[in-house]
């Protein structure tokens, strides 16, 4: 059974996490998409962000932002746990990448649509659903990356941003406006649209 899709969870974090995935990812993955720009996705029922290099690969990015406090530093468990839901686009024909950010926004965890592919769906009780399944992606799989000091004073605004939504939607029980996303279609120019 899966978790129910709940609209305030998604408010709460949603768009700062992206904007904190889209301003970062970039510099940790310059050798290999050279150029990465990236934008929310037009789509709200696919994939989060869609980008594309200097040499116009398409990337495709799956964002979440992990509410665990226990993971501020160093990543402390043994796996990282991808919800089967999600499957469908680690199946997209464009490249994807899973990333999740931690509680205080310092650091990232990257894991290829090839990685979760390769893992076998394992059900697991939360403390929201019992028997979700998960792909369970063992650390040694999964990059991590820590934001540098120079871009530290970033991640500390993007968590004093979250808190505050949090805390105002706490205060008054509403969510965030769904934000205006950027111009997809303009940024594939040539590119067809494939349903991301």
């Amino acid at each position: 059974m899966n978790k129910r899709f709940s609209k305030k969870l998604l408010d709460k974090h949603d768009k700062i996490t992206k904007q904190f995935v889209i301003d970062n990812l970039p510099f940790f993955l310059e050798v290999e998409y050279p150029g990465l720009v990236l934008f929310e996705n037009g789509n709200k029922y696919g994939v989060d962000l869609v980008g594309v290099t200097t040499a116009e690969k398409v990337v495709c990015v799956e964002v979440e932002h992990k509410l665990d406090e226990g993971w501020e530093n160093e990543y402390p468990y043994e796996d990282i746990r991808i919800p089967y839901r999600k499957l469908k686009f680690a199946q997209s024909e464009d490249e994807t990448l899973f990333v999740l950010v931690n509680y205080n926004f310092t650091r990232m965890a990257l894991i290829p649509a090839t990685t979760l592919l390769e893992i076998k769906p394992t059900k697991i009780n939360t403390r929201y659903v019992r028997g979700e399944d998960f792909f369970c992606i063992p650390t040694e799989l999964v990059r991590f990356f820590e934001i540098p000091d120079g871009k530290k004073e970033s991640s500390e605004q993007r968590f004093r941003q979250f808190k505050l939504v949090q805390d105002a939607q706490e205060e008054t029980g509403q969510g965030q406006p769904q934000a205006q996303s950027g111009d997809v279609q303009e940024l594939w120019g040539q590119h067809e649209k494939r349903g991301l």
